[in-house]
């Protein structure tokens, strides 16, 4: 059985565990990442706990679609090119943290040689929300069929 309080994404949305957060809704928040790949590096979760991208089902679509646009906004608001923006997921099994997280990077020429390959896009391991997004229309097109 899954328990918030392990979960360290779970305790920061809570308060119970240090982060800067950026943003906060009643679906999502935003934090920086520890990991700091580049100057812009922040997280947008779900205040709800969802594995991974791979464990979502069509009725989150507009969640992830939510998750998206608040990415692209901050980047935005922070003057930044979308252009110079990466957005993406990790894909199971390759995630360190199983609590569903967007990552929002720019600019993408500030990665390390090491972070361009963990954050590739469109690899096996870092899949867009474009990618997501299609997967769960997808799906939701075959369940209304059934």
């Amino acid at each position: 059985m899954f328990s918030r309080g392990k979960c360290i994404f779970c305790q920061i949305i809570e308060g119970t565990a240090p982060s800067v957060t950026l943003f906060k809704s009643d679906n999502i928040v935003v934090f920086k990442s520890r990991g700091e790949a580049t100057k812009h590096h922040y997280l947008v979760c779900p205040i709800e706990h969802i594995n991974d991208a791979r464990s979502l089902v069509p009725d989150q679509l507009t969640l992830v679609e939510e998750m998206y646009k608040v990415g692209k906004q901050l980047m935005i608001d922070n003057g930044e090119d979308l252009n110079e923006t990466r957005f993406g997921f990790h894909w199971p099994p390759f995630h360190s943290i199983s609590h569903l997280h967007l990552h929002v990077l720019c600019p993408i020429g500030g990665l390390s040689f090491y972070n361009r390959l963990i954050y590739k896009p469109n690899s096996m391991w870092f899949v867009s929300p474009e990618y997501v997004i299609e997967r769960l229309k997808k799906s939701s097109s075959i369940c209304e069929r059934t």
